[in-house]
């Protein structure tokens, strides 16, 4: 019995240091010399929201990585996302757009359906971002605006919401979805 009990524990602890392993590689790979160091905000009621942004670069997206929830909240898909608390990484200079996210009201909620790798944040037709984008210097020290997700009304398959916040010195690029009248259909993650 005992030595069951410690197989079990020694694979749940292989299995989260896998998982720590495989999402610390979400973050994007920082090229430049002098990055820039950006702080998001993103809240709903009080806890992080899970968001998923994209660099765009000469047109061509990059792949999706993870800003807000701890890699160990990802790999175990667990609806227990932290009390809110801005986020700090570095990163290239360039265009970076909010691709998606994903908000906890006792279920999990996201702003697209499918898997978050196939969600676009882009309007390819009018070449802007759906949600937010920022532009981003070389070296520059950047705190975004906090962004308050306000959910209006939800149900077992959806919610709709919308994007609060103040951004007087316009650091975002704001696309239709997040403007004062833009409106977000959220979708069970289920």
């Amino acid at each position: 019995m005992g030595q069951r009990c410690s197989l079990k524990n020694l694979f749940c602890l292989c299995i989260m240091l896998l998982a720590m392993f495989v999402f610390s590689g979400c973050a994007p790979k920082v090229r430049s010399d002098n990055p820039a160091t950006v702080t998001f905000q993103f809240e709903n009621e009080g806890n992080n929201v899970l968001t998923f942004w994209r660099k765009m670069e000469n047109g061509q997206k990059s792949s999706a990585f993870p800003v807000g929830v701890s890699g160990m909240a990802l790999a175990f898909n667990s609806s227990s996302f932290s009390t809110f608390e801005p986020y700090t990484m570095q990163l290239d200079p360039g265009i970076y757009y909010l691709d998606s996210f994903q908000v906890n009201l006792g279920k999990i909620y996201v702003s697209q359906a499918g898997h978050f790798s196939t969600r676009n944040g882009w309007d390819d037709t009018a070449n802007s971002p759906k949600y937010l984008a920022i532009k981003v210097s070389q070296g520059q020290v950047l705190t975004l605006p906090r962004v308050r997700i306000v959910i209006d009304s939800k149900d077992k398959k959806a919610a709709i919401g919308y994007f609060v916040f103040d951004d007087p010195s316009e650091i975002f690029i704001v696309g239709a979805k997040a403007q004062k009248d833009g409106v977000t259909e959220f979708f069970d993650n289920q």
